[in-house]
C-alpha cells in the first residue's frame, strides 16, 4: 500500500502565514527527535527549509521538506550540497510523496557511501510514523477494513487533519473513505468532503463511501466509461481517418515516428512521449490510425501493440487507467503479451498512479524482458483540457512514463489551433509536456499526394478524370489535405448523381458551398438535431447515447450517421468533421476562398464573352466564325475554359451559354461580376493584404506559390501568369489595381491607403482588447508568425482596426501601428487604440451606449444592442461578440476622458 501527505493551505492567507503552517507541521516531527527549529532559509510554494539545533547535543540540522508529487534526482544532489554548504552536522531530506524510479536509486547509491553518512531521507511512512510518536495523529487500525486499500493519504489541511483511504473493488480504484486522523474516527461531514475532493484531484472522480465497516462490503459492479478507440475509414470516401489502406504519403513524417518508436524500444533514445500536432483536417487522427494498421503488419506485430482510443469519449479521470488496462487487455487477448502474466491481475493505485503497482512492476519488466512495446495513443487530445481532473491524471501518467523510460510509448494528437491561455491552470503543465515529447508536425500535402487523393476517385468511378477537372481540384484544394479530401468526395457524390464532367468543371468550390452542399436533402429535424450535436459538441459537452431519444430521435440520428454527417465514438455523438461542426455554430468558414490559377488574359475573354450579346448559345465552330479574329478552335477553347471557371460561362453538351442569370455580355456587367467574384478570390485575398506598397511581379509570383503547394511550374510560368493575373484585377473596379505594377489608378492612390479598412463598417471584433494588446505588444514589423493560426483572430481584429496588415504567416505595421507602439507609457498606448477601434462602427455603437450605461449589464448590453449581432445564426457566437464588445465598449469608456470622443 503507497502513502502520502497531501497539505492543503488556505488561499485566502498570506506567504508568511502559509510558511508558518508548514513550518508548524515540520516542528511536530522534529520534536520528536528533539531539535528546535531556529531558522527560517526558505519559503516557496510547496517547499520549506529550515534549520535546526539539538536540545541536548551541540549539533546543527538543515532540513528540506519537499510537498511535491514528482521529484527530480537533482532534488538530491542540491540537498546534499546544501547540508555541506551550510556545514551541518546532519540534514534530512523529507518527502510527502514516496522516493520511486531513479530518485529512489540514487538515495540508494547515497547510502553506501560514507561521505553521505550524514543525510537522511524521510518519505510518507515515516513522516507518519513521526506524527504518531509526536501524538499529532493516531495510527489508524487497518485490520477493521475489509476492502482493498490501495493508498493511504494523510491530507494536513487547515481544517483538519484526515485520512484518506483510496478502496478497489476490480482494477482500478472507484470509492474512498475519510477518517480524521486525529480521533481516528469516521468523518460524514460533507462540507469537509467537497472541500477535500476540491483540492485532490486524485480523489475528485472518486464515490465517497460513508461506512466502511467489517460487514460492510463494497457493491459488485466495475466503474463504468468507455474507452472508445479510434475509428478508421472502410472505403476511401469515408470522413473517418484513413486507414493504412487509404493512407495518402506522408512518407516523411510515417519513417520520423517509426523511427523514434524503434529507438524508444531499443533503449538509444531516452524519450518516451510523442505528439502529433498539426490543424484540424491536416491528418493527425490518420497518421496514427496508420501507426496502428502497420504495428499489425508481419514485421512489426511481435514486437509492437498500439491503441489508440479517442478522446471525446472520456468523462472523467479514471479515463487514463481505464485505457492503459484496455491497452494490456488487448494485448493479452491478441496474443502479444502471455495470458499468465500476472498472478492475479493488473491493478493501479490510482488513477493518478497507474505505473506504481507490483502488478505494473510484473508488466513493464515482462515488456523489457521480452523486447516488446506497448504504445497507448490519445487522440483528439486537446479536448482533455476540458476537464481539468483528466488532463491531471494524464499528465501525471505522462511524467511516470517519461522517468520509468521503459518499454512504453505515449502519443497523443494536438490541434495546433488550440492556445491554452497563460492564466490556464493547464498551461505549465502543457508547456512540460511539450518538452518531454517528440513532436511530429504534420504539413500540407504536395503534388504526389494531392494526386494520390483523386487517384481515389479515379479508381471509384472506374476512369481518369478530366484534365480541366483535375486542375480545377489541385488548384482549389491550395493543398489543404481536409480540402482536396472534401473536394474529390464531393465530386465523387455529384459524378453518383448524374453530374457530367462539364456541370463539375464550372461548380462552385469555395468551402462555404461545399457545407451548404452537406445539407441539402436533410429534413427540418435533422438539421435541427444536425446543429444540437454540433453546439453540444462545440462547448464540449458531446451529445451522450443517453440521451438518444430524449433529446434526439433515435431514427433522426441513425439517418444522420448513414448520412455521414455525424460519427459515433464510444457513447458520444459528433459531427464528421471539426471545421464543418465549427461551420454550423459559428457561421464562419475557414478563411480559404476561391482558388484557381488564370491562364489567359482578360481583354482576349472579354471579347469573346461580349459575342453571346444577340445570341443564347453557341458551339466552337460559331464563335470562331463569329470572332473578328477568327482564333483557332484550341485557341477558343481554352479561353472558354477560363471564362468557364470564373463562372461567366457554362458547358451544355457541344454548346456554350452565358452562365449567370443577369449578367449581361457588357462591360459594365463583366466588370462588376469580376469585382464581386474576385473578393473571395483568394490571390486577390492574400494580395491585398501585403503591406501597403506597390505588389510587382515578384510579390506576385511569391504569394501564387504559396497558395498553389500543389502545383509544379517553370519560374518563367509563374511570371506568365502573375501577368494574367495583373491585368484581371486591373480590368475590376477593385481597390489593388492602384497597387500593381506602378499603375497610379484606382481608389487606394486617390485616398491615400484607406484600402486596409475597408471593413470598418462590418467588422467584428473576434478578441477582448486586452488580448490584442498583447499580441500587438510582441510584434516587430516584417516577421513571420509561426504559431499565425493560433493568433488569427487577433491579427484580424489589429487588422480592422488599422494597425497592422498580414500576408501569409507575414505580418506588418501601419503607418498608424508604428506611431501607437511608440506612444510614451502604457495609458498613451492604450489611448491610441481606444481611438483607433472607435473609427469601426460595432465598436463605437457599443461605446456610445456604454457611455450613456456605464453601469450595464452584460445581459442589458446585448439586448439593447442586438442588431450587432442579428445576422449571426449561432446564439453561443452571439453571446460570445457581445461579451467581446462589452469589453471593448469598457475599455475606451476607462481610457477616454469624456463623451465628446464618441459623438
Amino acid at each position: 500500500m503507497k502513502r502520502q501527505i497531501k497539505i492543503i493551505l488556505d488561499t485566502g492567507i498570506s506567504d508568511s502565514q502559509k510558511g508558518d503552517f508548514f513550518e508548524d507541521l515540520v516542528r511536530y516531527i522534529f520534536e520528536t527527535q528533539r531539535y528546535d527549529i531556529t531558522q527560517r532559509v526558505n519559503f516557496t510554494g510547496m517547499e520549506i527549509d529550515l534549520i535546526a539545533k539539538h536540545k541536548d547535543r551541540s549539533e546543527t540540522a538543515y532540513i528540506e521538506c519537499k510537498a511535491r508529487e514528482k521529484l527530480e534526482s537533482k532534488d538530491i544532489q542540491a540537498f546534499a550540497f546544501n547540508v555541506a554548504y551550510r556545514e551541518a552536522n546532519y540534514g534530512y531530506f523529507l518527502s510527502t510523496t514516496e522516493f520511486e524510479h531513479q530518485v529512489a536509486g540514487l538515495i540508494e547509491e547515497m547510502k553506501g557511501k560514507g561521505e553521505y553518512a550524514n543525510l537522511y531521507f524521510w518519505g510518507p511512512g515515516k513522516i507518519l510514523e513521526l506524527l504518531e510518536s509526536a501524538n499529532v495523529v493516531t495510527q489508524l487500525d487497518h485490520s477493521k477494513i475489509k476492502h482493498t486499500v490501495t493508498k493511504t493519504i494523510l491530507s494536513y489541511t487547515y481544517f483538519g487533519i484526515f485520512y484518506i483511504l483510496i478502496l478497489m473493488k476490480n482494477t482500478i480504484p472507484t470509492e474512498f473513505c475519510v477518517y480524521d486522523a486525529e480521533k481516528a474516527s469516521s468523518i460524514q461531514d460533507n462540507e469537509k468532503i467537497k472541500k477535500l475532493k476540491e483540492n485532490i484531484p486524485e480523489i475528485r472522480d472518486l464515490e465517497f463511501l460513508s461506512t466502511t465497516s467489517a460487514d460492510k462490503e463494497i457493491p459488485e459492479g466495475e466503474f463504468k466509461e468507455t474507452v472508445a478507440e479510434v475509428q478508421e475509414s472502410e472505403n476511401w470516401d469515408d470522413y473517418l481517418p484513413a486507414s493504412t489502406k487509404h493512407f495518402i504519403g506522408r512518407k516523411d513524417l510515417r519513417t520520423n515516428l517509426f523511427d523514434f518508436i524503434d529507438q524508444a524500444s531499443s533503449r538509444k533514445t531516452s524519450r518516451r512521449i510523442f505528439y502529433v500536432d498539426g490543424k484540424s483536417g491536416w491528418g493527425k487522427s490518420s497518421l496514427i490510425t496508420d501507426l496502428r494498421g502497420r504495428s499489425k503488419n508481419k514485421h512489426y506485430r511481435k514486437r509492437y501493440f498500439v491503441l489508440a482510443v479517442d478522446a471525446r469519449s472520456a468523462t472523467s479521470s479514471n479515463f487514463v487507467a481505464l485505457a492503459f488496462n484496455k491497452l494490456v487487455e488487448n494485448a493479452i487477448k491478441s496474443g502479444f503479451l502471455r495470458t499468465t502474466l500476472f498472478n492475479q491481475k493488473l491493478d493501479f493505485i490510482s488513477s493518478f498512479d497507474i505505473l506504481g503497482s507490483e502488478s505494473a512492476h510484473q508488466l513493464l519488466k515482462e515488456l523489457e524482458d521480452q523486447n516488446k512495446t506497448l504504445i497507448l495513443i490519445f487522440d483528439q487530445f486537446e479536448d482533455v483540457f476540458r476537464k481539468t481532473g483528466l488532463f491531471k491524471a494524464f499528465h501525471k501518467f505522462l511524467l511516470d512514463v517519461d522517468e520509468v523510460k521503459a518499454n512504453l510509448v505515449l502519443g497523443f494528437s494536438w490541434k495546433s489551433e488550440i492556445n491554452i491561455p497563460i492564466d490556464h491552470e493547464a498551461y505549465h503543465l502543457w508547456q512540460q509536456a511539450k518538452d518531454f515529447a517528440l513532436c511530429i508536425s504534420m504539413r500540407e500535402f504536395n503534388r504526389s499526394e494531392i494526386n494520390g487523393v483523386i487517384k481515389q476517385l479515379e479508381k471509384s468511378i472506374g476512369k481518369p478524370i478530366d484534365l480541366d477537372l483535375k486542375r480545377r481540384l489541385i488548384e482549389s484544394s491550395q493543398g489543404f489535405p481536409w480540402l482536396i479530401k472534401k473536394l474529390c468526395i464531393h465530386t465523387h457524390k455529384q459524378i453518383q448523381a448524374g453530374k457530367t464532367i462539364e456541370n463539375l468543371v464550372e461548380q462552385d468550390l469555395n468551402c462555404e458551398a461545399l457545407f451548404k452542399d452537406d445539407m441539402e436533402g436533410l429534413s427540418s429535424e435533422e438539421i435541427r438535431a444536425l446543429n444540437y450535436i454540433a453546439k453540444c459538441s462545440f462547448e464540449g459537452n458531446f451529445f451522450d447515447a443517453t440521451d438518444v431519444d430524449e433529446k434526439i430521435n433515435e431514427p433522426v440520428i441513425t439517418a444522420l450517421i448513414n448520412k455521414r454527417l455525424v460519427v459515433k465514438s464510444g457513447a458520444k455523438y459528433n459531427v464528421y468533421w471539426d471545421i464543418f461542426r465549427d461551420y454550423l455554430v459559428t457561421g464562419k468558414v475557414p478563411p480559404i476562398g476561391e482558388s484557381y490559377i488564370l491562364r489567359q488574359y482578360v481583354n482576349v475573354c472579354f471579347d469573346v464573352y461580349k459575342l453571346f450579346k444577340d445570341q443564347e448559345k453557341f458551339n466552337l465552330d460559331e464563335l470562331k466564325k463569329l470572332h473578328p479574329r477568327h482564333p483557332g478552335i484550341r485557341t477558343l477553347d481554352n479561353i472558354l475554359r477560363e471564362l468557364r471557371s470564373v463562372g461567366l460561362i457554362r458547358k451544355v453538351g457541344d454548346y456554350f451559354q452565358i452562365g449567370q442569370p443577369g449578367i449581361s455580355a457588357t462591360e459594365d456587367d463583366f466588370r462588376g461580376y469580376l469585382s464581386r467574384k474576385f473578393e473571395r478570390y483568394t490571390p486577390y485575398l492574400k494580395l491585398s493584404s501585403l503591406e501597403n506598397k506597390q505588389i510587382g511581379i515578384t510579390e506576385i509570383v511569391l504569394t501564387l506559390k504559396d497558395i498553389f503547394r500543389g502545383t509544379s511550374f517553370t519560374e518563367k510560368t509563374w511570371v506568365t501568369y502573375a501577368k494574367y493575373l495583373i491585368s484581371w484585377f486591373q480590368f475590376t473596379s477593385l481597390d489593388i489595381q492602384g497597387r500593381l505594377g506602378g499603375s497610379k489608378k484606382g481608389r487606394y492612390a486617390r485616398t491615400g491607403g484607406v484600402q486596409q479598412y475597408d471593413n470598418r463598417e462590418t467588422f467584428t471584433p473576434q478578441q477582448r482588447p486586452k488580448k490584442d494588446i498583447d499580441v500587438f505588444c510582441n510584434l516587430i514589423d516584417q516577421s513571420k508568425i509561426d504559431n499565425f493560426g493560433k493568433l488569427y483572430d487577433s491579427f484580424y481584429d489589429l487588422k480592422s482596426i488599422g494597425l497592422i496588415t498580414y500576408s501569409g504567416n507575414a505580418v506588418y505595421l501601419t503607418e498608424q501601428g508604428k506611431l501607437t507602439l511608440k506612444k510614451p507609457g502604457k495609458e498613451e498606448f492604450e489611448k491610441s487604440i481606444a481611438l483607433e477601434a472607435l473609427k469601426t462602427k460595432k465598436i463605437k455603437q457599443a461605446a456610445r451606449y456604454f457611455f450613456d450605461h456605464p453601469n450595464c449589464t452584460k445581459k442589458e448590453f446585448g439586448e439593447v444592442l442586438s442588431d450587432l449581432t442579428s445576422n449571426m445564426k449561432s446564439e453561443i457566437y452571439k453571446k460570445q461578440v457581445n461579451y467581446v464588445l462589452y469589453a471593448w465598449a469598457k475599455f475606451i469608456y476607462d481610457h477616454l476622458d469624456n463623451a465628446n470622443w464618441i459623438r
